[in-house]
């Protein structure tokens, strides 16, 4: 028996309706009917709809292919021109094409640059920020430290010392 995955491909509902008749034993069932039905139809949208979309993407390739259009070449005109067809020789419209290469090469260049200078600068901003933020947190540190240091002495600094009255002893700060 084929029961492997391609029997349920849309694309071939014959394969389809046949796994269908071999699963269903009454095909005069009216729900089987309409489950072929359904198959069938499922079917014929399914290679439509593919058939359409071929149409789109030919049809785009075409429209993008028909828009292409060439750029005029800087050739400079003569003096005394009336109108009608000019004729320019192979060495004027290579020079010319050169130029216009050479042009578009230069304006790369320069939008290579102005994106690398942004970049850059976006950079430095970052830097900026992340060296601001390195010292706020550094003042943070010797603000603790600071703190911990004058904690620390206060700790350690004996008590002002006492008469023998139970009265604080106010010394000059060189004794301190």
């Amino acid at each position: 028996s084929d029961s492997d995955s391609s029997a349920l491909s849309a694309s071939n509902w014959r394969k389809t309706e046949s796994l269908l008749r071999q699963v269903v034993k009454d095909r005069g069932d009216p729900q089987a009917q309409k489950l072929s039905q359904a198959f069938h139809s499922i079917s014929v949208q399914k290679m439509l709809l593919e058939q359409e979309i071929q149409g789109l993407r030919e049809a785009l390739i075409n429209e993008r292919l028909r828009r292409k259009q060439g750029k005029a070449l800087p050739l400079e005109a003569l003096e005394e021109y009336h109108g009608g067809a000019v004729f320019w020789s192979p060495s004027k419209v290579k020079e010319a094409r050169d130029w216009l290469q050479h042009q578009e090469a230069e304006e790369e260049q320069q939008r290579l640059r102005k994106v690398e200078a942004t970049r850059l600068r976006d950079e430095g901003r970052q830097h900026g920020l992340k060296a601001s933020i390195k010292d706020a947190s550094k003042k943070r540190v010797a603000a603790q430290a600071q703190s911990g240091r004058e904690a620390s002495c206060a700790a350690a600094a004996p008590p002002p010392p006492q008469s023998q009255h139970g009265q604080e002893i106010k010394l000059p700060a060189k004794y301190r």
